[in-house]
């Protein structure tokens, strides 16, 4: 245990597997948590990490906010402890997937420098065994590309395989964002479907969101998704993205496990030891999904009862909590409103200007071919919950997400906060508008 801007802060880290790093730390965290008579304890878990360092930087970010806020309101009777959560998290490479004139005129050359520092960076990554030998084989067509003698269809046979684990997994979990499949068998058509260009995007030619496919070659062109023949350069720019649509599948469905598997057995053997304890969830990013997870737990015998959950700027569908999304079925999620697992506020950040999770659902749209009247956005069938908030969820109210706001968070109650003035990007919520909601909802 240490302190953070006076709270007690602790640390538990979960491997890929959803296993506990370090069985000594949970034994004193429970002894601690019984010692130190507590009233109140957040859990948070951060997503889009690349390191520990890099994910203490951002709890202490963050948490400072918070912290001073709670410290400030000098609550009489009550005691606050904060529980970090450190999980392996990759960052989505939001920055890559920008379409417009400036993707369309990287060089070749530099192209193949960006994907060989992507696939540097994803070595280990995957929970796949083979994985790494699959990157390496794309790594060494790739660095092929500049003499001519690139087979492209080694770099398919590869990327295929790369996904083919993490699908699996897919399908053994319940799954909020089922209806975007692939079919690895035509991973050709995927990767060309995601070269950034931005064009395609506005206006997809024969009304859908991939390119025409032909032939690829090393001299021909693609201009705004034509027909016919496609540059290898086509296939680069379609590769950066499809590796990081790999990142995507693979951090969803790592979530969820840390989250059903490794965090929920921990938070109940908390509740069981500290019956009057109240326990309230932060979640950010994919960090979101993964607290969600724990509420849900593998069973509903198994589920949890908090006190309150917070989703952070959540990289998953925007349908997770709703009713009847499509005339037939509930959000993977839904449960836990029907159950009222959360008993205080659940809340939800959303804004435009979170490009990651946008585009992240962007690139859903696109492989499956599905065209919206905003791409990627809230009426897009595939939406994010940072992106849009919580939609076909009835029991939705909502807020403006502004500093100095006198919220007032009813129990059990969902409240969807437009966060444009306050959060102006996906990682952007260690301020004081944010800490000033935490706060109230904690509090609430």
């Amino acid at each position: 245990m240490n302190h953070l801007s006076k709270l007690p802060f602790f640390e538990i880290q979960f491997t890929k597997s959803a296993e506990v790093y370090n069985h000594e730390a949970v034994n004193q965290l429970l002894n601690d948590i019984r010692t130190q008579g507590f009233t109140d304890f957040i859990v948070i878990s951060l997503g889009w990490n690349n390191d520990m360092a890099e994910a203490r930087y951002s709890y202490d970010h963050i948490l400072g906010f918070v912290s001073n806020e709670l410290v400030t309101a000098n609550l009489i009777g009550k005691k606050f402890g904060i529980l970090g959560i450190y999980w392996p998290s990759k960052k989505f490479a939001e920055e890559e997937l920008i379409a417009g004139e400036e993707a369309a005129g990287i060089e070749v050359s530099l192209e193949v420098d960006y994907i060989q520092e992507q696939i540097t960076e994803l070595h280990g990554f995957f929970d796949d065994r083979r994985s790494d030998a699959y990157l390496m084989q794309i790594s060494q067509q790739i660095e092929r590309a500049e003499y001519g003698d690139t087979d492209k269809y080694e770099v398919y046979e590869a990327v295929s395989e790369l996904f083919r684990p993490i699908l699996r997994h897919q399908e053994e979990q319940p799954d909020e964002d089922a209806a975007v499949t692939l079919n690895t068998s035509n991973i050709e058509e995927i990767i060309v479907s995601l070269e950034p260009d931005d064009e395609q995007v506005k206006k997809p030619a024969g009304g859908g969101a991939a390119a025409s496919i032909g032939d690829l070659d090393n001299s021909s062109d693609m201009e705004g998704g034509a027909a016919g023949s496609v540059s290898f350069k086509v296939l680069l720019g379609g590769l950066r993205n499809v590796l990081n649509l790999a990142t995507y599948y693979q951090m969803k469905e790592r979530a969820g496990k840390v989250g059903a598997l490794g965090l929920n057995p921990l938070i109940r053997r908390i509740q069981n030891e500290n019956p009057e304890l109240k326990i309230h969830l932060i979640g950010h990013s994919f960090g979101a999904r993964l607290v969600t997870a724990a509420i849900a737990g593998v069973s509903a015998d198994q589920a949890l009862k908090v006190q309150s959950l917070i989703l952070l700027q959540a990289a998953f569908s925007h349908f997770s909590f709703a009713r009847q999304y499509d005339e037939q079925k509930d959000g993977s999620f839904r449960h836990i409103i029907d159950q009222a697992n959360v008993k205080g506020a659940m809340v939800i950040s959303h804004t435009c200007n979170d490009k990651a999770v946008g585009l992240a659902y962007t690139i859903a749209s696109r492989v499956a071919k599905q065209v919206a009247n905003e791409m990627g956005g809230r009426n897009d069938f595939y939406g994010g919950l940072g992106s849009d908030g919580a939609q076909a969820t009835p029991e939705v109210k909502t807020y403006q997400l502004v500093q100095g706001t006198n919220y007032i968070f009813e129990p059990s109650c969902i409240y969807n906060l437009q966060a444009d003035s306050s959060i102006d990007g996906h990682c952007a919520i260690a301020n004081k508008p944010v800490a000033e909601m935490i706060t109230a909802v904690i509090l609430s």
